[in-house]
């Protein structure tokens, strides 16, 4: 939904989810915070939005991140980079890398730590590392952001043209998905590169997205 850029659309859903999640706290409520950080970010309410997911996600609960599965996890961690909050981005690593050491046999979740790394520590490798196992499942939303979060890291270099395929790449993934509100951000990067790019096909299908 906000990644279609519904904002008000998002909006009026998490005020039902809030006036409902009295009585579904404990099936719900993470979603619903998960809801409201996604929220004020996207309205660029980067404090607000941090501070939401530090009371949810600070205590570094690996129970918490199975709640919100593993898709959300990077999210999370950009979120509170976002708004200045590296203890809860480390807290949720830390809980990851639990997660980890109990069973390491899923591959989204091996995608999402070296995702997760690559935005705390600012690892270039640990993002191309989370691209490609990306790559290998059916997960267009994820692949996009961690093509889009190593141009980004890579703009910073002294090469900034080493970020514009990944740019180019995230944008081509949230077109095809429907994603317009994160094609039109991504577009506008672009320009500002230099580089032109086509209209965003408009999907109604795909999955509709609160992440960040």
């Amino acid at each position: 939904m906000l990644r279609r850029g519904y904002l008000v659309k998002a909006r009026d859903h998490l005020r039902a989810a809030e006036a409902d999640s009295g009585t579904h706290t404990q099936r719900y409520g993470l979603w619903v915070v998960l809801a409201r950080a996604c929220l004020a970010d996207a309205e660029g309410q980067r404090g607000a939005a941090a501070a939401a997911l530090t009371g949810a996600f600070g205590d570094g609960e690996p129970t918490r991140l199975l709640t919100v599965g593993p898709s959300h996890w990077p999210g999370t961690v950009r979120i509170a980079l976002r708004g200045a909050d590296s203890s809860a981005a480390q807290a949720v690593s830390d809980a990851l890398r639990t997660l980890i050491a109990r069973d390491d046999s899923r591959q989204i979740i091996g995608a999402a730590r070296a995702h997760v790394d690559g935005l705390l520590h600012r690892d270039p490798r640990a993002l191309a590392s989370a691209i490609t196992a990306y790559r290998s499942g059916d997960r267009p939303p994820a692949l996009a952001a961690a093509c889009e979060d190593l141009g980004e890291l890579l703009a910073t270099s002294a090469d900034t043209t080493a970020e514009i395929p990944h740019v180019e790449e995230a944008g081509e993934l949230a077109s095809a998905s429907g994603a317009l509100r994160d094609h039109e951000r991504i577009r506008r990067r672009l320009r500002r590169l230099g580089v032109r790019t086509g209209a965003p096909r408009h999907h109604t299908t795909g999955p509709p997205g609160w992440g960040p």
